[in-house]
């Protein structure tokens, strides 16, 4: 640079910026203008630069709709202006409610301080993230790890297989899990899937939110075995991904929606090659009399009620099922499945699309193992946990499951008299003690993931109420879910007067990222709007109201689409709850306008504060980091 003379006070700082390719003068006149301003867009392009020079993820999205002047940005600096709005470094200068980029703008000196601050922020999240990602590899390449549970016979599963074989030896393989687990299986026994594998779990008859098409019988341990991919246990219809299964049902102005040529069970979401994307839902009322609508009150219509591209909706045949509708506990319903692709024919746009079909994957009684499994595509539950059936003491390791959850079990009628849709289910139903859930990773499943409800027990009389016992959940990666934990007490809805009971319930060295985005978040947002405690990363909505010890500790909480917790102090009975969960040593990390904490139904909320972490949730060692919107 023709300008910049050795000796200089900042003759070595241009020279390592040049060199690095922070800054390159200007290309005409080879001069750097050592005393010349620093535009707003000047200063974009170099802090973007440098971000390229550490390797950081410098994507940059068309986020300058709405900005003032944004239009105005110079060609050579816009990718660096995109990528510094897009990451909440630069958000305009802010005049009668308008933001205005001013990209030809001088930086001053609190502005460049407010924007270091916030890069060396978001940098400081981007550690976070990388540790998170590097876990997800992790887990996805763990190696097979139930040998040691395995003391009795161990069979073998693979596509390769045959159900004609004895399935003693990789060789001898049966060909499906169905088949394995039709045979009388003792404790210590395994079944083992060949790695890179693909089967489909049928919707089951005996159809509800806790049922499931496979049953693990007790003792047993379900794994993996052989190179590759983790074994998949699906629940979604193979005829999607075929032409003929989508009819063309209306086109105007480039929108294009089509009709599935059969009828299908409710469906919460749409993925497409394995998660690239995802259609959304739209999910209507009804009338008493059983007719869906709008959000207007008026009739639902599919051309206009689908008003974005990879938008779905399911609208189930109910009118035989009357005002109190109850889908759990009627498998037989069915209705027509429209989506909104305006690409084209979704099977010629995708390489695979994904319907969830079958409600829950798999039950696991007393003393089962499940490791190194992908469980995917399941409308209601991957796999059910819970005590209600007397089981317990159940290991969960090294297992993927995603796209889980979100089923329609029930309309509900609001205060205008329309009966809105409830959605339940998530990643495990865990209802039960004596659990370790360690090294998953659990992704895109809601509205809940982890669910602990606690109810009336009928197979202990003495007791009456379940009680969760010694539950373990450790390094773990949740993100894109619903609430990562769902705790409520429901004993006394059960049987008036009972409380429910944890003890020694742990949570550490998690990882729960991004709680209520993607589609959980439009699903749970159709009617509840932005605020529903499900797209918490914690809520004890009806905590029990007795325990002596909920930990969370050593974990990382990044963003929540809501609040990272929804906590409350009484009992919807109005009891109070008697010990809170402790919190020791977490890593939270919060835009600065979503709330870190909301107790007792949003009448107290928190935004994050050093104040709130420390004093509020009590945590004396947690970390707390503040990030941009």
């Amino acid at each position: 640079l023709k300008d910049v003379y050795a000796g200089e006070w900042y003759a070595n700082a241009v020279a390592w910026a040049y060199n690095t390719g922070v800054v390159t003068g200007d290309l005409n006149t080879k001069k750097f203008s050592p005393n010349a301003n620093v535009t707003r867009e000047q200063l974009a392009l170099m802090m973007y630069r440098y971000a390229s020079y550490k390797k950081y993820d410098v994507t940059a999205t068309d986020n300058l709709a709405g900005l003032k002047n944004a239009e105005h940005t110079s060609d050579w600096a816009l990718a660096g202006v995109k990528w510094a709005v897009g990451a909440g470094l630069i958000s305009g200068v802010e005049k009668n409610g308008v933001k205005d980029l001013q990209p030809q703008g001088n930086a001053s000196r609190a502005q460049m301080a407010a924007i270091l601050k916030r890069f060396c922020e978001a940098q400081e999240v981007n550690k976070y993230i990388t540790m998170a990602d590097s876990r997800k590899e992790e887990i996805r390449a763990s190696a097979n790890d139930s040998m040691e549970n395995i003391t009795g016979t161990v069979y073998y599963v693979s596509n390769s297989g045959s159900d004609s074989n004895n399935g003693l030896s990789p060789e001898t393989a049966w060909a499906t899990p169905q088949y394995a687990f039709s045979q009388k299986l003792q404790a210590g026994d395994a079944v083992l899937l060949e790695r890179d594998g693909s089967w489909t779990i049928e919707p089951s008859n005996k159809w509800g939110l806790t049922s499931s098409a496979l049953v693990i019988p007790n003792g047993v341990t379900l794994g993996a075995y052989g190179d590759g991919k983790k074994p998949v246990l699906r629940g979604d219809m193979e005829r999607a991904n075929s032409k003929d299964f989508w009819e063309l049902y209306s086109e105007q102005d480039g929108t294009k929606i089509w009709k599935a040529a059969q009828l299908v069970s409710y469906s919460p979401v749409i993925v497409f090659n394995e998660g690239e994307a995802y259609a959304s839902p739209v999910m209507p009322g009804m009338n008493g009399s059983g007719q869906y609508l709008a959000k207007d009150g008026t009739a639902f219509d599919v051309a206009s009620g689908l008003d974005q591209n990879l938008q779905f909706c399911c609208l189930l045949d109910l009118t035989k099922l009357g005002i109190n509708i109850n889908i759990e506990n009627n498998p037989d319903v069915k209705g027509e499945l429209y989506l909104r692709c305006d690409e084209g024919n979704p099977a010629e746009v995708y390489d695979s699309i994904h319907i969830p079909q079958t409600a829950t994957g798999l039950c696991l009684q007393t003393g089962v193992t499940l490791d190194n499994l992908s469980l995917r595509y399941f409308s209601c539950n991957g796999a059910v946990l819970d005590g209600y059936d007397g089981f317990h003491s159940r290991n969960v390791t090294n297992c993927e499951v995603g796209w889980c959850g979100g089923l329609i079990n029930s309309y509900q009628e609001n205060e205008l008299g329309v009966y809105i849709p409830f959605a339940a289910g998530g990643a495990l139903q865990c209802s039960s003690k004596e659990l370790k859930l360690m090294n998953n990773y659990i992704h895109h499943c809601g509205p809940f993931t982890l669910i602990f409800s606690i109810h009336h027990n009928p197979y202990d009389p003495d007791l009456c109420i379940l009680r969760y016992e010694n539950i373990y959940i450790a390094n773990n990666l949740i993100e894109y879910c619903g609430s990562g934990i769902h705790m409520g007490d429901y004993a006394g809805m059960d049987i008036p007067g009972t409380k429910g009971y944890i003890s020694n319930f742990v949570f550490e060295n998690n990882f729960v990222m991004n709680s209520g985005m993607g589609w959980v978040r439009d699903t749970i947002s159709q009617y509840d709007g932005s605020s529903s405690p499900f797209l918490s990363v914690f809520e004890n909505t009806h905590g029990a109201i007795e325990n002596d010890g909920i930990h969370l500790r050593n974990n990382v909480f990044c963003k929540g689409a809501y609040s990272l917790f929804s906590l409350w102090d009484y009992h919807m009975n109005g009891s109070k709850i008697e010990t809170l969960p402790v919190f020791t040593g977490n890593t939270y990390i919060q835009t600065t306008n979503q709330p870190i904490l909301q107790k007792n139904w949003a009448t107290e909320v928190y935004y994050p504060s050093d104040e709130v972490v420390k004093e509020i949730l009590g945590d004396k060692t947690g970390n707390l980091m503040i990030v941009g919107e």
